[in-house]
């Protein structure tokens, strides 16, 4: 593991703030890369900030005080809030960009990036996410470059309009109706907890990986169909009333219907999915309902 500090970008997320508390946990060095506009409390006031948007010599100074000796990019925009292509970019391309300009100037040893699995055809955030990657993959500094191509996690605290969030969200609170495709997709879903091992597994064999480009794929196992996802989910929740539409809704342009990890490359490395669906599932499901009591309590 590295002995420098580790710069996590997108640690306002739910898998930057995580990975935040993981490896600080672990007693690593973290500092947490932001905008001044983030919400930082996923943070909990525990990590030093460096501010993203500052100038790029603001940036390579930065790296400099904290010495910055490997960067975790997790930023993710995904445009679902109708976001202009512009900010899509910004998010997922240009600012990536900018932190591996930073770290090749000052001497930073690895790069992790948090990329897609989804073809580049399939949305602006899919298209930009594409673009860096391909970047990080031409570049020759930091010498070591890892990419780790990330399935459909999901876990306690994500966002509503997350998959699985949205679907505990609705069954929990009895919603009506649930309006989807016919949801004969396959997607690899892989908890959060599983994902935390594989980044902290990559970090403890960056020296071993050495120069150049690699990537990981990281899922949890053999996909299953949404339709299962979302009636496993419904019985997990006891909801008895609410109504799946299936079919009311067109599958998108480009739709991807297998998505499955090659878990080989991971699993040279001594890593492996640890927490099956069904035990995932209902994590997110204890921690909604802990939530929801929270909430009616207070």
């Amino acid at each position: 593991m590295h002995a420098g500090t580790i710069l996590i970008a997108g640690a306002t997320g739910t898998l930057g703030s995580r990975l935040a508390r993981r490896l600080a946990d672990g007693g690593k060095r973290v500092v947490a890369a932001v905008r001044p506009t983030s919400d930082l409390g996923r943070l909990g006031g525990r990590f030093k900030t460096l501010d993203v948007t500052g100038t790029d010599r603001e940036l390579r100074a930065a790296f400099k005080r904290f010495g910055v000796d490997a960067v975790i990019n997790c930023v993710a925009d995904y445009g679902r809030d109708g976001a202009a292509r512009s900010r899509i970019a910004d998010a997922n391309l240009r600012t990536p960009l900018r932190l591996l300009e930073a770290a090749h100037a000052t001497g930073v040893s690895t790069f992790v990036n948090t990329h897609t699995s989804l073809p580049h055809d399939v949305s602006p955030y899919t298209l930009a996410k594409h673009q860096f990657c391909d970047w990080l993959a031409g570049a020759t500094v930091p010498p070591t470059r890892i990419n780790v191509v990330l399935e459909h996690f999901y876990g306690p605290g994500q966002d509503p309009s997350m998959f699985v969030a949205f679907l505990v969200d609705r069954f929990l609170a009895d919603a009506p109706e649930i309006r989807t495709t016919k949801a004969e997709q396959r997607r690899d879903f892989v908890h959060i907890d599983d994902v935390l091992d594989a980044y902290e597994c990559l970090l403890d064999n960056a020296d071993r990986l050495g120069d150049g480009f690699h990537e990981f794929p990281v899922g949890g196992g053999p996909p299953p169909r949404l339709r299962d996802v979302i009636e496993t989910v419904r019985r997990l929740t006891g909801n008895t009333r609410t109504e799946v539409a299936y079919g009311a809704r067109p599958y998108r342009e480009n739709e991807v219907m297998h998505a499955e990890a090659d878990l080989r490359p991971m699993a040279s490395l001594g890593w492996s999915p640890r927490v099956s669906l069904e035990d995932g599932l209902a994590d997110v499901v204890a921690a909604a309902r802990a939530s929801l009591s929270n909430a009616k309590a207070a």
